[in-house]
C-alpha cells in the first residue's frame, strides 16, 4: 500500500508539472502580447497579429492588428525566408517607434533596416527584435 501512494503521488507531481510548464509558455506569451495602444514610443512593444511581407522593389513587413497595422523593421533573415513567415499569427517584441508623415517619402530607416512608409494608417513602426509564430 505504501509503494502504491508514493507511486500515485510521482505520477500526480509529474502531471501538474507537464500541465504548468507545459502549458505555461504558449499561454503566457499569448496573454502577455498587449494593443499597440499599450505601448510608448522608444520603449519595448509587444504585440500579436497576423505578419504581412509583401515584396516590390524591396521587402515590406507589416504586421494587422484587428482593423489596423503597424510597420515593421524586420531583420533580414524574415525577408530572406518571406514565404515561410507571411501570413502567420506571430508575437512580435520590439522599440516602437514614430516616423510621422511625408507625402514624398516611400522609405525610411530605423537604424540599420529599411521600413516601408504609407502601408499602415499609422505613424508608428516597431523595430522587431523578437519574433515568433503563435
Amino acid at each position: 500500500m505504501y509503494f502504491y501512494a508514493k507511486q500515485v503521488k510521482l505520477i500526480l507531481c509529474i502531471l501538474l508539472s507537464a500541465f504548468f510548464f507545459g502549458c505555461y509558455s504558449p499561454v503566457s506569451d499569448r496573454l502577455a502580447a498587449g494593443t499597440l495602444d499599450d505601448c510608448d514610443v522608444g520603449k519595448t512593444c509587444r504585440v500579436k497579429g497576423k505578419l504581412e511581407i509583401y515584396q516590390g522593389t524591396t521587402f515590406v513587413g507589416v504586421l494587422e492588428i484587428e482593423d489596423s497595422c503597424v510597420a515593421l523593421a524586420l531583420p533580414r533573415e524574415i525577408y530572406s525566408a518571406s514565404d515561410d513567415w507571411s501570413g502567420n499569427q506571430v508575437i512580435v517584441s520590439g522599440t516602437l517607434h514614430t516616423y510621422g508623415y511625408a507625402s514624398a517619402v516611400i522609405s525610411i530607416f530605423i537604424n540599420d533596416r529599411p521600413m516601408a512608409t504609407g502601408m499602415c494608417s499609422s505613424e508608428f513602426a516597431i523595430y522587431v527584435d523578437e519574433i515568433t509564430v503563435i
